[in-house]
């Protein structure tokens, strides 16, 4: 346990939570920009078991956000290559990785096993794949988008059972449907900032912490460095 001694030293944490995270099981959807610093995190506090889920492969474009590729990983898997990075930062943990894009005939399967969802990916169908397959399964859901400077974060079928059409504007995200990073833009640390901050919010949930971002959003425009939350109500 000497690895972990200053994140035990917190009393949030201390040596029983270090054993809850050791026994935990996430399920990381999306190996890029968000899933890297995501799984990166996770693996260096000591999750037990990680799931990567993601069918690209490594690509020039995403080298200057996704830190754990090098020009050398280009053309491989980016769930198998981001895999066996972490196998190596922390070779205490188990570390799965599917090299395939997430399906109505692989979801379940995937997502049923994790505690934990993190949401990683910057597809729509997955996105709505993810938030109907955590519904039906009652698995809490960390989400996050980013584009640019702005990030957005919250949590989705945890205890206020919010749901991805009643915290954003489906509409809204049908219309951005075919953005992706490389027609939108991103800067590389709005991914390491909200990477970042969704990893806190998995592993505060693992925690068991009341804390967290359930039944609200958070707001991120790094360029101007402000933060704002929100508070989701439903619909009547």
């Amino acid at each position: 346990m000497d690895r972990y001694a200053p994140q035990i030293a917190v009393v949030e944490i201390g040596a029983e939570g270090q054993l809850k995270l050791a026994s935990a099981k996430v399920c990381i959807i999306g190996a890029g920009g968000l899933g890297t610093p995501v799984a990166t995190m996770l693996a260096a506090v000591g999750v037990g078991s990680i799931i990567i889920v993601d069918g690209d492969r490594v690509a020039p474009s995403n080298l200057h956000r996704q830190f754990q590729f090098t020009p050398a990983d280009i053309g491989k898997p980016k769930a198998e290559v981001l895999a066996a990075q972490l196998r190596l930062q922390n070779p205490a943990i188990e570390v799965v990785a599917i090299a395939e894009h997430l399906t109505d005939e692989n979801a379940e399967q995937l997502i049923s096993s994790a505690e934990v969802v993190a949401d990683c990916t910057d597809q729509l169908e997955s996105r709505l794949l993810v938030d109907r397959m955590c519904a039906s399964l009652s698995k809490p859901l960390v989400f996050a988008a980013i584009g640019g400077w702005e990030g957005y974060l919250t949590i989705l079928h945890h205890h206020q059972r919010f749901a991805l059409d009643q915290a954003f504007d489906l509409a809204g995200f049908y219309a951005d449907a075919v953005l992706n990073c490389a027609q939108t833009g991103i800067v590389p640390t709005t991914c390491g900032v909200v990477g970042n901050l969704q990893a806190n919010e998995v592993l505060k949930i693992l925690l068991g912490l009341d804390d967290v971002l359930d039944g609200q959003l958070l707001c991120v425009d790094l360029k101007k460095v402000v933060f704002r939350k929100f508070v989701l109500s439903k619909p009547a």
